[in-house]
């Protein structure tokens, strides 16, 4: 959610998604998606599983 908040600054939060450009949709979908690898990335490497053997 940093990550495309740091966006919508720049963007301005009171525009509307009608409004937006399409690099500027671009550009929050891959925020998001990146975002969502990121956090998922963290979470694996939080998880260690012991070796089953």
């Amino acid at each position: 959610m940093k990550r495309i908040a740091l966006l919508m600054d720049e963007i301005g939060w009171q525009t509307a998604f009608a409004d937006l450009t399409e690099a500027q949709v671009r550009a929050l979908i891959e925020e998001a998606v990146e975002g969502f690898r990121e956090a998922m990335a963290d979470i694996a490497r939080a998880q260690t599983p012991e070796v089953p053997f």
